[in-house]
């Protein structure tokens, strides 16, 4: 019997015959260790803490620097804020002082007051409107106490503000902050103690710092300059800028309301009281029979214009007695002898001082000359020129003896010269005045359609009767006219001022009255 060879897995072992794994295992190679050598570790231990120091730096230079952005926009965003509300509030103001006592009133909101501004003069000469700019105790910079500019703004008359804006919260960290200045010297002077009038007031300076920190300071200047600086001498001392003034009635029984029509006479119009009228206004005050005062500021641009009697022209219808230098002028009597409260003569009108033609020359408001020929002109005196003035009547209130505004009170207004041929006459209350109407002076030949005779080209040239704007144009051949534009503008109830404005084209010379109707 032969013998086998068995292939197979003996029993009771694991291993495949002909196969030795243990040797096989035993045969693998073993793969080295990895790691950093000496000279590596030297190289990572120098280079490294340069790079993060490096970044380290940076990152502080620009959170450096990012705080100096933010404080120095911060202080700009201070800066432009203080600077708009500055400068509209000193070109507002009527009166001024860079007083800190509570005893100089009035007085608004709290702190220690830098600047008070006061506007909006009521009928009773209360100012309505009144801004005080304030360093008040704000916050702690830098383990110091900071102060804050505060703007106080108060209506009514109160003492108590109405709004109260923070528009720089760090101008010093103490309370000795540099007070405005006023120019001229005398100004500031004066300002220092008590309230005074901003038409003496050239300019307001105010200086200030604000600190960034314990170091460094953001520091610009505010200017301002009062709009009513302009009305001023040269020397820049103070004009006549509030006057008073009457009116008077035309003689009894020459027109139909020569009882009613109070002229208001305009011989105060002189000196330094006109040069205000022309480069602002002049605050004007007229004792009324019965008690009654009426206020208004009347303003003058445009060619010159003067007070004068009425007639202006021996020949104009409104004032004419009839007669002149004891000749008849052809003329009907109406609204003659105009006379003020004292019983002395009185000058209603305020008549053009130029040529219309010469004007366009190159004469301006303020020259003040009566009659601007030039000697050798033959360009005449009726040429078609630019004699433009414009009169404005502003904040026209009344007031009653009890010191209340009155209501239901009218003013008119009155064509006094003879509008010719070229010229005309527009009077204005303005968007959302009471409405003009034109008065008939009970004339035979004045009618409900055609209330003012020949004048404004025979009635023809009459336009916006019942509207807030009412012109004459006196297109047509110039004549002796039968009539005058006479309108009256009636206040509601519900309004207690109102704004007449009168503009007059004069190729010659153009005149006006104006007056309150009683």
């Amino acid at each position: 019997m032969t013998s086998r060879r068995f292939l197979g897995v003996p029993t009771g072992t694991g291993a495949v015959a002909g196969r030795n794994t243990s040797s096989r295992g035993s045969s693998r190679s073993r793969a080295p260790d990895h790691g950093f050598t000496f000279i590596e570790l030297m190289i990572v231990l120098t280079i490294v803490p340069l790079i993060v120091g490096a970044l380290a730096a940076g990152l502080l230079a620009v959170f450096s620097l990012q705080t100096g952005v933010q404080t120095r926009l911060s202080n700009s965003s201070d800066a432009q804020m203080v600077t708009s509300t500055f400068a509209n509030d000193v070109q507002s103001a009527l009166i001024i002082t860079t007083s800190s006592s509570t005893a100089v009133t009035p007085v608004c909101g709290t702190g220690t007051r830098l600047l008070g501004l006061a506007w909006n003069e009521t009928t009773a000469h209360v100012f309505s409107t009144v801004v005080s700019y304030a360093s008040v105790p704000a916050t702690f910079l830098h383990g110091q106490a900071t102060y804050a500019l505060d703007r106080f703004y108060c209506t009514g008359g109160s003492s108590s503000p109405s709004s109260v804006t923070t528009i720089s919260y760090n101008i010093s960290g103490s309370t000795a902050v540099t007070p405005p200045t006023l120019s001229p010297s005398s100004a500031n002077t004066m300002a220092a103690g008590s309230w005074i009038d901003t038409q003496g007031v050239q300019q307001v300076t105010f200086p200030i710092a604000e600190p960034d920190s314990t170091t460094n300071t953001f520091a610009y200047t505010l200017a301002g300059v009062p709009a009513r600086s302009a009305s001023q001498t040269d020397a820049g001392q103070p004009i006549t800028q509030a006057t008073s003034t009457s009116c008077g009635f035309a003689y009894a029984g020459s027109g139909v309301y020569a009882g009613n029509l109070c002229f208001v006479d305009f011989s105060f119009l002189t000196g330094n009281a006109l040069t205000a009228a022309e480069q602002n206004c002049v605050e004007t005050s007229v004792l009324i029979p019965g008690g009654d005062t009426m206020y208004f500021c009347v303003g003058i641009a445009g060619a010159p214009v003067s007070s004068y009697t009425m007639p202006t022209w021996e020949y104009g219808f409104l004032g004419n007695s009839g007669t002149y230098n004891g000749q008849s002028t052809g003329v009907t009597p109406n609204y003659y002898d105009i006379t003020n409260l004292t019983g002395g003569q009185s000058y209603p009108a305020l008549y053009q001082s130029c040529e219309g033609n010469d004007v366009s020359q190159g004469l301006v408001a303020g020259t003040n000359i009566n009659g601007c020929n030039v000697p050798g002109d033959t360009r005449g005196t009726n040429g078609s020129g630019t004699g433009i003035t414009t009169l404005t009547f502003s904040n026209i209130t009344v007031v009653g003896p009890n010191g209340l505004p009155a209501t239901n009170w009218e003013v008119f207004s009155a064509d006094s010269e003879s509008t010719d041929p070229g010229e005309s006459i527009t009077w204005s209350t303005g968007s959302g005045g009471p409405p003009l109407n034109v008065l008939n002076n009970g004339y035979s030949w004045d009618t409900t359609a055609d209330p003012v005779g020949t004048a404004c080209n025979a009635g023809a040239g009459l336009t916006g009767t019942g509207t807030t704007s009412v012109t004459c144009n006196g297109n047509g051949t110039a004549q002796t006219k039968t009539g005058a534009t006479i309108v009256e503008a009636q206040t509601p109830a519900s309004t207690t001022s109102l704004t007449l404005t009168i503009t007059m084209t004069g190729t010659g010379l153009e005149g006006t009255a104006f007056g309150v109707f009683l």
